[in-house]
């Protein structure tokens, strides 16, 4: 689109420096300047879209004629818009993107810790259930009232610990 755009506007301008020979010679440098040959109308075209078109709108408005203007402005709107729209979804579907899998980590972490966690309960009780029936009861942590006991300095705690646990 804006090799397209180039193209015409050199054309435009060449017809409007050769038409007027008779204007400003500095004038019609300026012009040549801005879309002389195609080369210069691609530089000119990019910065139309991507930089400042003012300096560019008011010399082609001033110098040749207002109607450009108004063509400039439209390809302003038409293309920049495009440009900053495109622009503007990569930035967001990239930030999307990236979100995305810090929300995926931050699961993927969660389920690490809920395995380990879990291996490490299931390996307790593995090991609190003495006659591997699968399930605990009042009899079975006997060690942990012996050594709970010693430590407690007393036999009333021990018993409401162990049956808080069990």
């Amino acid at each position: 689109m804006m090799t397209v755009c180039a193209l015409a506007m050199s054309q435009f301008v060449q017809g409007w420096i050769e038409a007027t020979p008779d204007a400003d010679t500095t004038l019609r440098q300026e012009v040549w300047r801005l879309f002389g040959n195609v080369g210069r109308g691609l530089v000119s075209m990019f910065e139309l879209t991507l930089a400042n078109y003012a300096a560019i709108t008011r010399s082609m408005m001033e110098n040749v004629s207002p109607w450009f203007a108004v063509g400039i402005l439209a390809y302003k709107l038409v293309v920049g818009f495009a440009v900053l729209k495109v622009i503007t979804g990569i930035f967001i579907q990239q930030t999307m993107r990236v979100a995305n899998e810090d929300d995926e980590l931050l699961v993927l972490q969660k389920k690490r810790m809920v395995d380990t966690h879990a291996k490490g309960v299931g390996a307790l009780f593995k090991e609190l259930d003495e006659d591997g029936s699968g399930a605990l009861d009042k009899q079975e942590p006997l060690w942990l009232q012996r050594s709970s006991t010693e430590q407690a300095g007393g036999e009333g705690a021990v018993e409401r610990d162990c049956i808080q646990i069990c």
